[in-house]
């Protein structure tokens, strides 16, 4: 079985699942976000979290393939940054991927926290086995994502399907 690293990057919270291919949760991790203390903090924070998950399982994480992160806002799944980080000041254009990815040996991949929530509604939840999904979520702000067959539509700006609204 693979497993693999999901990430829950707010202005908050940040939440770090060791989770395998069907979706099942293994191990969590949860802490504040502390934005205040800038995106190297964060991002040894999360570092953390990784680790901790890590002595959870007991296995150096073997078997993990990847690490995933969703955002919120726009993103650069190409350069695997921000765009616009209202709620994460500093984190604009901050290369959270490659410090993970250095670290950690694993390729890492960030996208919108709507987009990654409505793929994985569309393809292991609630859109299981249905063609077309639309996910909507509402938190702090509201976001939207589109999946057909089990693809997520970003679009050339990647915020298709996007409803946002920024307080």
């Amino acid at each position: 079985m693979k497993y693999y690293i999901g990430i829950d990057l707010g202005g908050t919270n940040v939440r770090t699942l060791l989770v395998g291919e069907n979706g099942t949760v293994y191990a969590e991790v949860k802490d504040n976000t502390e934005r205040e203390n800038g995106p190297d903090y964060v991002c040894t924070k999360i570092i953390k979290q990784i680790e901790a998950l890590d002595t959870i399982v007991c296995d150096g994480l073997k078997g993990v393939s990847g690490i995933g992160i969703g955002v919120p806002g726009p993103v650069d799944t190409v350069k695997g940054t921000m765009i616009m980080a209202t709620n994460l000041p500093g984190f604009e254009d901050y290369p959270i991927c490659d410090k993970l990815s250095e670290r950690f040996g694993l390729p890492v991949f960030i996208d919108n926290d709507a987009n990654v929530a409505g793929l994985g509604e569309a393809i292991l939840g609630a859109g299981k086995g249905y063609e077309s999904v639309y996910y909507i979520t509402m938190s702090t702000g509201f976001g939207g994502a589109y999946v057909f067959r089990n693809e997520l539509i970003n679009g050339i700006s990647t915020c298709a399907g996007e409803i946002y609204n920024m307080i």
